[in-house]
């Protein structure tokens, strides 16, 4: 049961975007800049879409901005922290 509720969890939207956005927090600080993203949604493990996705440089200048950004997940490797992407297609940026 408790299997089963982490797995309807996950593929909650809201849910997918706390955790994606703890990830690009971590990352923020690794890399000393800014990683900010608002929204994700994950569709059974092969189909990903960032709304409102901003990486900045050291210096705080914009490097990417997006409104939408849309790929298809071709690999998920857990245990070795890796995800092959397929495409990788940006809407509306700036």
């Amino acid at each position: 049961m408790l299997v089963g509720g982490g797995i309807v969890l996950i593929q909650n939207s809201w849910v997918q975007t706390k955790i994606t956005q703890k990830i690009a927090k971590n990352l923020s600080k690794d890399l000393q800049t800014d990683i900010t993203i608002g929204k994700v949604d994950i569709g059974f493990f092969k189909r990903l879409e960032l709304e409102d996705v901003l990486i900045k440089d050291r210096l705080g200048d914009t490097l990417i901005y997006s409104k939408l950004i849309r790929t298809r997940i071709d690999t998920l490797k857990f245990k070795n922290r890796q995800i092959v992407l397929k495409e990788l297609d940006f809407y509306n940026n700036r």
